[in-house]
């Protein structure tokens, strides 16, 4: 049996990547925080996007693979 598990498209990633964006919207419009702790939470959670991007092997700016970067500095 096999396990691997294939890795997501680009255009599965930016849809993922838009639903969280508008959940956290969603989120963000509905928590009592006041602007530096919302400012922080969404600083936080682009963090993990950039990561998770990288993860699956594409740059979080330019939406690239990794390999085919041309970032100056990869996201």
């Amino acid at each position: 049996m096999n396990s691997t598990v294939a890795k997501p498209t680009i255009f599965e990633l930016l849809t993922a990547y838009h639903q969280s964006l508008d959940n956290m919207k969603a989120w963000l419009e509905e928590a009592d925080l006041d602007e530096v702790a919302r400012m922080g939470i969404a600083d936080a959670w682009q963090a993990e996007m950039t990561a998770s991007f990288e993860a699956q092997g594409y740059c979080f700016a330019c939406n690239r693979e990794l390999d085919r970067c041309t970032c100056s500095d990869a996201l």
